[in-house]
């Protein structure tokens, strides 16, 4: 398990990279921050769309990713398979026809509590 350290740690890192332009930097951290997040069972990960859920599937190269609620979590599936009963929240392809390749963070929290939202009308 990841330690709240750690996740404090890696949000410093981002600010850092942040101001000093590096976004390449930037992506990496969050991506690392999201899977931090998830390890850790705190708020906002898990069963909930977020933020950092949406960066990672925008960051990911597989052509047919697509964010998946199987069990309770949501998670990031790519490659061949029925995803094992899981409900497809959202693909890659989809993600991005909705807010394009490289949102601002704003744009990707209001997407986030949409397909949340999506997902409990659904009663999952």
């Amino acid at each position: 398990m990841v330690s709240r350290d750690i996740v404090a740690q890696l949000r410093q890192d981002i600010t850092t990279a942040g101001d000093a332009g590096d976004q390449e930097a930037v992506q990496r951290l969050r991506r690392e921050l999201a899977e931090a997040m998830d390890d850790t069972g705190a708020p906002g990960s898990g069963g909930h769309v977020t933020e950092a859920t949406l960066r990672r599937l925008l960051g990911d190269d597989a052509p047919d990713a697509r964010l998946v609620l199987s069990e309770g979590r949501v998670g990031i599936r790519s490659g061949p398979g029925d995803d094992d009963g899981g409900l497809l929240v959202i693909s890659r392809a989809d993600l991005i026809e909705r807010v394009g390749d490289a949102p601002e963070a704003r744009v990707l929290v209001e997407q986030a509590a949409v397909l949340d939202t999506d997902i409990g009308l659904l009663g999952a």
